[in-house]
């Protein structure tokens, strides 16, 4: 039976229970037979561990998570991640997800879980490195990457985890990049961001008279997001009024209300 079988609710909570002070070596001996059970899911942990079967040693490496031994589960959960088993590696990442900052140590491997052939890895490391957030700033250029070639699920994670990775700068950077996906994705990074995006108030005011209906669009509705700390561009905005298109004078009229607390 694979160990990952043996760790059934009540084992498990009976071990998790009595983690810490098994640790210490101090469990009374009133608790003998529960310790005895905690014990013995321990051995099972630590053969997981070293199993030859990525989902065995990705099911004890993310109990270990769960119960904080950070160090002994993140080394084997990013072995999972180069493992040929999806099953494997989504497990993987769902763990490193919900380790969030200390799984910073995983971005290159969740960078490389982006190019996997399966969209439910992709999407999942995406997201996963929207949890590790700041911490995963060297996976904007990826993430930026998979924005100009994937499909809009998987184009939604990646922007929600660009605006909690935060890193206005590298977003600046390229705002003027010649894919409108990317350019729309940023924009839509920065929206959630709100007002920590303002930074890019002037950049994006510049985008209102793109000649791209979609950009001018996007610029003036992320503008809107931003809030108040946007009214420099309100007189590029107020230009939009008169667009030609119907969709940009409605977000351009939207973004003003916004600013200006309507």
């Amino acid at each position: 039976m694979p160990i990952a079988m043996l760790l059934c609710g009540c084992i498990l909570g009976a071990y998790l229970q009595n983690w810490s002070l098994r640790r210490q070596n101090a469990l009374r001996p009133a608790n003998g037979a529960l310790s005895d059970r905690a014990t013995a899911v321990a051995e099972r942990l630590e053969r997981g561990l070293q199993s030859h079967d990525p989902r065995d040693r990705c099911v004890a490496a993310s109990v270990y998570a769960r119960m904080g031994d950070i160090d002994i589960a993140l080394p084997v959960l990013q072995q999972c991640l180069t493992s040929d088993d999806v099953v494997a590696q989504k497990e993987a990442i769902m763990s490193l997800a919900a380790i969030g900052l200390r799984a910073s140590p995983a971005v290159p491997n969740l960078v490389d879980c982006l190019k996997s052939k399966d969209k439910e890895v992709r999407i999942r490391a995406a997201a996963a490195l929207g949890a590790i957030g700041k911490g995963a700033a060297m996976a904007v250029p990826a993430l930026l990457e998979v924005l100009s070639r994937d499909d809009a699920e998987t184009n939604r994670e990646c922007v929600q985890a660009l605006a909690a990775i935060g890193d206005i700068d590298a977003l600046i950077e390229r705002l003027s990049d010649p894919d409108t996906n990317i350019r729309t994705g940023i924009m839509a990074a920065m929206a959630l961001m709100g007002e920590k995006a303002a930074q890019a108030v002037p950049h994006l005011a510049k985008g209102l008279a793109d000649s791209d209906r979609d950009i001018r669009g996007f610029s003036a509705a992320t503008l809107g997001a931003i809030g108040e700390k946007a009214q420099s561009a309100i007189p590029e905005l107020e230009k939009l009024l008169s667009d030609e298109d119907p969709q940009v004078r409605a977000s351009a009229k939207a973004a003003l209300a916004r600013i200006r607390g309507q």
